[in-house]
């Protein structure tokens, strides 16, 4: 005689799917972000990290961590994306908020024109994360190389060549240069914004760069 081994019967759902399936297919789905939220995280990450770091470094990152002042205003631009911005919408809320949106294109164009490369000799060189990082490497080892050296132009044949120490620490501390001064401007416009006492003189507001 053949016995059959009993089996629990899963029930299912009207699409196939059992009960637990469809809680973790439900627990794993993601609400989409709106351009506000979107917004909001990059200004919330533009805020972290630490200022311009040692002279002998040409990586980054804007400002120190955000004052409450500023995950204040942040916190005033999610609220209106979730609806209840209406019963605290005063008017120095509404400058608050222009201006951190506004400081926030200052910093994208900062951004922009530091990836925009420095010239050195009459040539162009990139300034992108990956060539910040060749860079300080460059440099670091500038001591132990075996010159001349070839490093990667934006322009012309694409190649430089490097014949000693003292060009390679004149290139590097042009770039450094060249991003010092992008910073310590976009601050300037940043400053100068926080100055403004109207809403409508932050959205008039131009970066001349």
């Amino acid at each position: 005689m053949t016995v059959a081994s009993a089996r629990p019967t899963r029930r299912r759902t009207s699409k196939g799917l059992t009960p637990s399936s469809t809680k973790c297919l439900k627990s794993s789905a993601q609400a989409p972000r709106s351009v506000r939220d979107r917004r909001v995280a990059r200004l919330a990450r533009a805020g972290r990290g630490e200022g311009h770091g040692p002279k002998d470094r040409l990586k980054f990152v804007f400002s120190p961590a955000l004052t409450q002042e500023e995950l204040d205003q942040v916190a005033l631009i999610k609220s209106a994306d979730d609806g209840d911005f209406d019963h605290r919408n005063t008017e120095a809320d509404s400058l608050a908020i222009a201006k951190v949106l506004k400081k926030g294109k200052i910093d994208a164009r900062t951004v922009d024109l530091i990836n925009a490369g420095f010239t050195f000799a009459s040539r162009l060189f990139s300034l992108s994360p990956n060539a910040r990082d060749n860079w300080i490497a460059l440099y670091a080892g500038k001591a132990a190389l075996t010159y001349p050296i070839t490093v990667t132009a934006q322009d012309g044949d694409g190649r430089f060549s490097i014949p000693d120490a003292a060009t390679l620490e004149g290139i590097y501390l042009t770039g450094i240069g060249v991003v010092g001064a992008l910073l310590a401007a976009g601050r300037d416009l940043k400053d100068d914004i926080d100055e403004l006492t109207t809403i409508a003189a932050v959205e008039a507001f131009e970066d001349p760069r």
